[in-house]
């Protein structure tokens, strides 16, 4: 499994929902809507009722649009519903249930592989702005997530180490002439035909065939590789076959067992990669889950329409209990979402209700008893997890005060510390008016000394004119 974004990108200009929902739907493409499936309850109209809803506040990113690929046609549904409650929790830590915004889901198949599209939007119910996805900051935490999926089903990772990187045969490099590129791909065609019939089994008789070639030599053998000459250019310049059916010991019998895409994993290997990620996957939802509860303390429904739409998913009746330091998540319909508590061992604690399709017993089949004791079960399933939400918040509630006391204490400090930084202000500050105030004078007086000099002197040149030039 792997997840990227494919939509809501604003460097794309992507701020109009309608053409990722004809895109997960498949709406222009009538004849490939039997390979799509809608996995949520949500609507097409209600998306463009929220996209409405939010329309003024004229987000520059309003909506996200993304895809957890796999490389497997096809998985349970058990794993898609999990893999769906999971993933928005995981979104939308720390955030209420009833303020998160309405999510689609969408499977498509007509790639040959599972594709679980998802489109929800980058703000709250209550209206504020809230970025389900960001690549620089979420990335390790998805990635993490993804991991840990697809070691626990043994599903093909795209970030482990491929064994073969090689394709078959690989293209001929750009810069040679066209007629040595259609040589080239002349011989890779015509070998791996040979090898499809069966009359080749190794990259042995794939060498004596080459040198049986009209007009073509082998100039050099290598480990990975075939160079060759051939008369019918008239540059001596060698021609290089590159490819998995030129290297050394290649057995072409290989290509023609059945594909098995579910890769083999040492157990033990399995169980350490497990317990490495969980441990950073819970540090990492831990610190998304305070920060979301910090910023978004309290939902502001003063602006929720009161004709509202539901968006929650049906059947959400799953619970599930993570061990050896990781989280427990707890999702029902009676309002127990969203909580993350590091325990050990991950174990489904309740899967009952995860879809009607995959029940072993309809409701009127059961006994009384049956339905009693299942009954019994999911209250104390429920009451376990409200009395590990009071034990959480008593610790939480613990080290607030301590938080408090040790604030309080550097408080003082700094109150001190303060104070007496400004009384050392003060005096400078004191000495440094006296000292302005009395510039200030002295230029006050300089001024005015120079003015009555100014006038003195104009007053003595007047008197000095007349004497001069006194009529007669």
């Amino acid at each position: 499994m792997y997840h990227k974004i494919i939509g809501g990108k604003k460097s794309k200009g992507q701020r109009n929902i309608k053409k990722s929902i004809e895109y997960l739907l498949r709406e222009k493409n009538p004849e490939q809507q039997k390979d799509i499936k809608i996995l949520s309850t949500t609507t097409k109209q209600d998306l463009i009722n929220f996209e409405n809803y939010i329309l003024d506040k004229n987000k520059s990113n309003p909506y996200v649009c993304g895809v957890l690929s796999f490389e497997e046609k096809s998985i349970s549904e058990e794993l898609k519903t999990k893999l769906i409650t999971e993933f928005e929790d995981i979104l939308f830590a720390g955030i209420e249930q009833e303020n998160r915004p309405p999510v689609m889901w969408v499977e498509h198949n007509d790639k040959g592989r599972v594709e679980l599209n998802y489109l929800t939007f980058n703000s709250l119910q209550d209206r504020r702005s809230y970025t389900v996805y960001l690549d620089k900051r979420d990335r390790g935490l998805v990635n993490n997530y993804s991991e840990i999926i697809n070691y626990e089903n043994n599903l093909s990772s795209p970030f482990e180490e491929k064994e073969n990187k090689n394709t078959l045969t690989n293209k001929p490099k750009t810069n040679i002439p066209e007629d040595k590129k259609q040589f080239i791909e002349n011989i890779n065609t015509e070998i791996m035909a040979l090898i499809i019939n069966e009359e080749l089994e190794n990259r042995d008789q794939t060498i004596k065939h080459i040198e049986n070639m009209k007009g073509v030599k082998i100039n050099r053998i290598r480990k990975n590789q075939i160079s060759i000459k051939s008369d019918l250019f008239d540059d001596d310049k060698p021609i290089v076959l590159k490819g998995d059916i030129y290297e050394e010991g290649r057995d072409y019998s290989d290509y023609r067992k059945e594909f098995n895409p579910k890769p083999t994993r040492d157990p033990e290997f399995v169980r350490e990669k497990l317990t490495e990620l969980k441990r950073t996957f819970a540090e990492r939802i831990e610190k998304r889950e305070i920060r979301n509860r910090s910023k978004f303390k309290k939902p502001s429904f003063k602006n929720i329409p009161e004709n509202r739409q539901s968006v929650q998913r049906e059947d959400q009746d799953i619970g599930y209990k993570y061990t050896n330091g990781d989280f427990i998540n707890v999702s029902n319909n009676d309002g127990f979402s969203g909580m993350y508590i590091r325990t050990d061992n991950m174990e489904i604690v309740n899967n009952e209700s995860i879809n009607t399709e995959y029940k072993t017993k309809t409701a009127t089949e059961e006994t009384a008893g049956t339905t009693r004791t299942r009954d019994i079960e999911k209250i104390n399933q429920q009451q376990q997890f409200v009395n590990s939400r009071l034990e959480e918040a008593g610790r939480k509630q613990q080290q607030f005060r301590k938080s408090i006391d040790t604030t309080e204490g550097r408080f003082g400090v700094c109150r001190r510390s303060v104070h007496s930084i400004i009384s050392t202000f003060g005096r400078y500050i004191r000495t440094f008016s006296a000292y302005t105030r009395k510039n200030e004078h002295r230029q006050k007086f300089e001024k005015r000394r120079k003015i009555e000099e100014e006038k003195l002197k104009i007053k003595n040149q007047g008197s000095y004119n007349r004497r001069r030039y006194k009529p007669y």
